[in-house]
């Protein structure tokens, strides 16, 4: 997102106001235990909840499940995966970009 964002300027607002939006929705402010149990599939749809309760879980003396350390490898590997070869071809051209 920041090569998308250096290149075309105008996405920064976007990507601030998304960003945003996802703190809200990612159980930063609240605990998951205050949404109702017929809702918990919206938080398993959150990438964010997942790398958040990976961190968070064992501050609070408590062990993360299996599926949050899925989707947290899952996350953390395919955004690497999809973010190298794009800073590979964009590398020589965004000093022309700043």
């Amino acid at each position: 997102m920041a090569i998308a964002c250096v290149r075309f300027r105008d996405l920064t607002q976007v990507v601030q106001n998304g960003l945003t939006v996802m703190f809200f929705i990612t159980p930063v402010l609240w605990k998951p235990d205050q949404i109702p149990p017929d809702a918990h599939y919206l938080l398993s749809l959150n990438p964010f909840a997942a790398l958040l309760a990976v961190v968070r879980e064992p501050l609070l003396g408590q062990l993360p499940t299996l599926y949050d350390w899925i989707a947290a490898a899952t996350f953390s590997i395919g955004g690497s995966v999809v973010a190298l070869p794009i800073i590979g071809y964009c590398q020589r051209r965004i000093i022309y970009w700043i």
